[in-house]
């Protein structure tokens, strides 16, 4: 008999470090914008990316799951039903939208954890290898206890996805000897509701939902309520380079042209996506995102780079990221030729 838990998908960020492609400004100096989740990876949201990985993951340990809650904001709630919308799961799955202030993530958190099937907490912006999710629902199969990913610091560079940036250290024994960084990966047991009420109950409004199942996670290895998973296929999307890194994990040193798209058969392209509606001329491009309906015109380089929706790039336009600092254009620009950037 098939094992079910239910996924609860976080998704109402306002996407503060990929700005400004997840700007959008509505007229009469109004600018809303939208969580990293929503933006385009090779063809697909990125959050789809991730249900996907996770569905595949889970169903590889012998599990299915049952309902997709999917929390979010008012603001960005049109935006994350549609991108959900492309993926399988919306089919394959029941699915609930948990919408509610940004500032409040505390009850909606609580309210997504189930009384009688384990609940697997994942984000939208943080890319997992199905082969991690498997992992982890194995490990929560042998005991039946919440389990919580960890990742190991990269020291050497050579762990290829590690998280890196707004995660928390845990030290597991207080000794100072045993320090991993937390993943916003875990499986909560059913029966974590109320003690998740009373743990995170005093936390501020105004703090995130990854505070909150920090400050539960930290209580529940400490108290030896959970159980610690070690996993190593993790990127979390949290900048630029990380959005590159995606990139290249999803299509290594080829390329993504979406079928509606245009683009000259003569181009150049190493570890790049053009999404949909594009225009691109005659170009040589490496480590680059072409967000939809952008347009490139003939002679242009790009190099580590990103180019927003409908933005313009006008011929013979040179554009060079660094391997620290890639170049990030914004929405609905024009670039003029014969200049850098």
């Amino acid at each position: 008999m098939r094992r079910v838990l239910n996924l609860l998908l976080w998704a109402g960020g306002l996407g503060t470090r990929l700005r400004p492609l997840t700007f959008e400004d509505l007229g009469n100096r109004v600018v809303a914008c939208y969580p990293k989740g929503v933006l385009p990876l090779a063809g697909l949201p990125l959050l789809c990316r991730v249900l996907e990985s996770v569905l595949d993951g889970v169903a590889a340990a012998g599990w299915s799951v049952g309902r997709l809650l999917v929390s979010t904001t008012p603001e960005a709630q049109h935006r994350v039903v549609a991108a959900v919308a492309q993926s399988r799961s919306f089919e394959a799955t029941e699915v609930d939208f948990i919408v509610g202030p940004y500032t409040a993530p505390g009850d909606r958190f609580l309210r997504a954890l189930s009384r009688t099937y384990p609940t697997l907490s994942c984000h939208d912006d943080t890319l997992v290898t199905a082969e991690s999710v498997a992992t982890m629902v194995r490990a929560f199969s042998l005991t039946h206890q919440t389990v919580i990913a960890v990742s190991p610091e990269p020291s050497d560079g050579s762990v290829p996805f590690a998280i890196k940036q707004n995660i928390y250290t845990i030290d597991l024994t207080d000794t100072g000897d045993s320090h991993v960084f937390h993943a916003p990966l875990r499986i909560y047991a059913p029966g974590i509701l109320n003690l998740a009420a009373d743990v995170v109950g005093d936390v501020e409004q105004e703090q995130a939902e990854e505070f909150r199942e920090f400050k539960l996670s930290r209580y529940l290895l400490k108290h030896a309520l959970a159980s610690p998973v070690l996993i190593r296929g993790l990127l979390n999307v949290n900048s630029p380079n990380d959005y590159l890194r995606a990139l290249r994990f999803l299509v290594g040193d080829g390329y993504y042209v979406a079928p509606n798209a245009d683009c000259h058969p003569a181009s150049s392209l190493v570890t790049v996506a053009i999404e949909e509606g594009c225009r691109i001329g005659n170009i040589s491009a490496e480590n680059a995102i072409l967000f939809p309906e952008a347009v490139v015109g003939d002679g242009c380089v790009l190099q580590r780079c990103i180019i927003g929706h409908g933005t313009h790039i006008l011929p013979t336009t040179y554009i060079q990221g660094s391997e620290e600092a890639p170049v990030v254009i914004g929405n609905f620009k024009t670039i003029r030729r014969n200049t850098k950037c």
